[in-house]
């Protein structure tokens, strides 16, 4: 799956090459030395070095490529811009999908840093993982392909192949949807799911019992 994007800066080239590249920028978007902050790589092997120009890398997982990333950096009138390229090998799409779209939303934090001067971190400060669920998203809905061992979404009867339309009373269209209702609802709280099994709609629901959950859908 190749994944490819262009985010808008109202700084130089220069700020964001740091917030790369520094491990002491107060806003740092990645660690490549951090593996929850490196998309969840073990080791990370630079390819393309040029100051303020190029950056590229290959994310490993033990001896297996999980993908290739490039970034190139250019002035605009107005601060600068950047294009990832993501290709990824070992990895199925739609954690592709979901490491590409952790990526982008730490870009956003950055530029509101760069706005405001203030450091969100939205991303980091999520819940992840609480509603039990592992899904690839087709814009549709939700497709389980695995439900962990006594986990909401067990309790209320998932399994794979079925297709979650709605969480918690909120429709489910994609992954942020279910990232979002992950990091708001409290431990404790019941939770209802409306999915489909083939043609038929059916509810259950399940209560979070853990504060913090692992990482991922």
């Amino acid at each position: 799956m190749k994944w490819e994007k262009s985010f808008e800066f109202s700084a130089p080239v220069a700020d964001v090459w740091e917030a790369f590249t520094n491990r002491e920028c107060e806003q740092r978007v990645w660690d490549p030395e951090n593996a929850y902050q490196s998309g969840g790589a073990i080791r990370v092997e630079f390819g393309e070095v040029q100051r303020n120009a190029v950056l590229s890398w290959r994310d490993y997982d033990g001896e297996d490529v999980l993908s290739e990333m490039t970034v190139v950096f250019n002035e605009t009138e107005t601060g600068s811009r950047i294009t990832i390229t993501s290709d990824g090998f070992a990895i199925p799409d739609f954690l592709h999908e979901g490491r590409m779209r952790g990526w982008t939303e730490m870009l956003w934090d950055l530029e509101l840093f760069f706005r405001t001067g203030k450091v969100v971190n939205r991303l980091y400060s999520r819940k992840w993982g609480r509603l039990g669920m592992h899904v690839t998203g087709d814009g549709y809905g939700l497709t389980v392909i695995g439900v962990g061992k006594e986990s909401p979404a067990a309790a209320a009867g998932m399994t794979s192949g079925d297709v979650v339309v709605r969480a918690a009373g909120a429709p489910v269209f994609e992954l942020s949807d279910l990232w979002l209702l992950e990091s708001v609802l409290p431990p404790g709280a019941d939770v209802e799911f409306e999915f489909f099994r083939g043609t038929e709609l059916k509810t259950g629901s399940g209560r979070i019992t853990e504060a913090v959950g692992s990482r991922g859908g």
